[in-house]
């Protein structure tokens, strides 16, 4: 009993290399798919940290009354502090944003309107803590008394998540298929190793070896592809990230999109890779050698 986990590893390891084609062609087909899935996950966990950082910039602008019904500025700033979700308010007065849209347009010296003029209103810039609550947050402080107009902006919220999610269901839908695949490769490769060896695996059941010991050693085949490939699959994400990460960092402006560093990236994708693999490749052995088998 001793002897049977090493024998069938043994036997695992010669099967491997018994079919060289097939063999590589199984390793190509799985890394190909873990690669695909990697990128999706690096991705995805760019596009995570991205709205993360948004939503932790994110604004909301509330206009105020010209007449806020006897409520003083402070009022109304209280209330709105307590809008859960809201990590800070500022406050800018009408003059403020005149002279603001006054020196944008003119200059120092210049003026939009006439001496006196101005129909702007008093506002606050609420920066949210929570990109999910925007629209809550939007309508909690629309029912503030004292206000008179609030101006999110989901167009480009909106935009960003439609995206996200369309990249995800397509990315999905490509690696569901691409999975499929490499587990119908690797059952063909391990189909023909069962074949080859039919002659043994009849003279095992013969003498009464179990089935378990009998499908281990394609079911270790199985493993060694989906690892060998996870080992190729990691090895072209990380070295391909790091130079696109790289190249992108010195064209992109940095205030805008930051890419997450290969060390999170490896540490992120690496497990599950390699899980993942490893399951493909031994679903695809059991599968072939349980239909011999039978």
């Amino acid at each position: 009993m001793r002897s049977r986990p090493g024998y069938i590893l043994r036997e695992g390891l010669k099967s491997v290399f018994s079919n060289k084609i097939m063999s590589a062609a199984s390793v190509c087909i799985i890394a190909a798919t873990l690669t695909l899935t990697g990128l999706f996950m690096a991705m995805g966990i760019n596009v995570n940290a991205f709205m993360n950082r948004l939503g932790n910039s994110a604004e909301i602008n509330v206009y105020l009354k010209s007449d806020a019904g006897g409520r003083t500025i402070n009022d109304i700033e209280s209330d709105l502090k307590k809008i859960d979700g809201v990590r800070s308010v500022r406050f800018f007065s009408r003059e403020d944003r005149m002279n603001k849209v006054s020196k944008e347009v003119y200059g120092e010296d210049g003026y939009v309107f006439g001496s006196g003029e101005n129909p702007l209103r008093d506002s606050y810039i609420l920066t949210i803590s929570d990109l999910a609550r925007s629209n809550a947050i939007g309508c909690e402080a629309a029912e503030v008394e004292g206000v008179d107009e609030v101006i999110r902006n989901d167009d480009i919220i909106g935009g960003i998540d439609m995206l996200t999610s369309s990249v995800k269901s397509v990315g999905l839908w490509i690696m569901l298929i691409l999975w499929l695949l490499s587990v119908f490769v690797v059952y063909m490769t391990v189909r023909q190793a069962t074949a080859a060896h039919g002659d043994e695996i009849r003279i095992m059941s013969i003498v009464g070896a179990t089935r378990g010991f009998i499908r281990g050693p394609y079911v270790v085949q199985g493993m060694l592809f989906g690892l060998f490939g996870a080992v190729i699959a990691c090895a072209v994400i990380i070295l391909g990230y790091g130079l696109l990460a790289a190249e992108l960092a010195d064209v992109l402006p940095r205030n805008i999109i930051s890419f997450v560093s290969v060390k999170r990236i490896t540490v992120m994708i690496v497990p599950p890779l390699a899980v993942s693999g490893t399951v493909i490749g031994a679903f695809g052995g059991f599968i072939a050698a349980e239909r011999y088998l039978k």
